[in-house]
């Protein structure tokens, strides 16, 4: 039997950035991540109380590990996760370990959900033999940097004040209206949770207003010094299909290469036809397709 136990970061740091490299060699939506990256996301204030680590270790090093949270879905709590196995150690029952630790959190009352690359079928086959189905796609989109777009006219687009009680309930109003309803399930965004977002490294947030009133927002985030990621890039239900989304992507996408970053990447539902008709038109192309699946509580 493989032993299953709960994350330490004194013990696991090291072997956890050492996972991230090992598996980033041969998986391309893998990224590698230095530990000062791993330390941010372990510690996250704003997610402490719904995000478990999952640890097995053989031979002395980290083998696999699970990353999880309880988050609010269109149909309830559910826990949503991702299972990642060294290299070395694929085909030894670690993934069944782990995954038999995810299910004993909630004592199999919850559903579960996580996202695995459509290219990679063998994580697809063994998620499918634990009960999981296919909820939703996102396309995975890459552009290179820089771009010359001139500045919008008449549009006011300006970054985020950082603290600002005005500004940090506006983007959380904002990116709740947008996202309710969507699939996969986006946690609501609280103020407590962008507070810490903001004050990470590399992270960008901005704001286009109209009369003065915040209308539509984006944020990304330097994964290198050459790379970027857009997170959230959304207009409010009462003002999409204005443009007011091509001027922040536009506006964005000039501070990205500003600040040096030389490729940007995203992923969007393939079911936003808007959205990704967006993207493509402003340089952007699909490299890969990720999918989002769920096991439900009975099975």
């Amino acid at each position: 039997m493989i032993p299953v136990i709960a994350y330490q970061a004194d013990l696991h740091d090291a072997g956890i950035v050492a996972l991230f490299a090992a598996c980033a060699a041969v998986d391309a939506d893998v990224n590698v991540l230095s530990m000062a990256r791993w330390q941010h996301f372990a510690r996250d204030p704003g997610r402490l109380a719904g995000r478990d680590f999952l640890v097995v270790e053989l031979d002395g090093q980290v083998a696999g590990m699970a990353y999880s949270g309880l988050e609010e879905g269109a149909q309830g709590m559910l826990r949503y996760g991702r299972i990642m196995v060294h290299p070395a150690f694929r085909r030894r029952g670690v993934a069944r370990a782990i995954m038999a630790g995810l299910l004993a959190m909630d004592g199999e009352r919850m559903p579960l959900e996580c996202a695995l690359p459509a290219r990679w079928l063998a994580g697809l086959a063994f998620a499918q033999q634990q009960g999981f189905a296919v909820l939703a796609e996102e396309a995975e989109l890459r552009r290179a940097l820089p771009v010359d777009y001139p500045p919008a006219p008449d549009v006011a687009i300006r970054p985020l004040r950082r603290g600002d009680a005005d500004d940090m309930a506006a983007w959380c109003a904002l990116s709740n209206a947008a996202y309710a309803g969507h699939l996969p399930p986006v946690t609501p965004a609280t103020v407590a949770d962008l507070a810490h977002r903001a004050s990470l490294p590399g992270c960008s947030l901005g704001f286009v207003e109209i009369d003065g009133r915040p209308q539509g927002l984006v944020q990304w985030e330097a994964d290198s010094d050459s790379l970027v990621y857009l997170n959230s890039l959304l207009v409010h239900p009462s003002r999409q299909g204005e443009g007011l989304g091509r001027h922040l992507l536009r506006w964005a996408l000039q501070r990205m290469a500003e600040q040096g970053a030389q490729t940007v990447e995203l992923t969007v539902s393939t079911a936003n036809t808007t959205a990704l008709r967006l993207y493509l038109a402003h340089g952007f192309e699909q490299y890969g397709t990720t999918c989002y699946l769920r096991r439900p509580v009975a099975i």
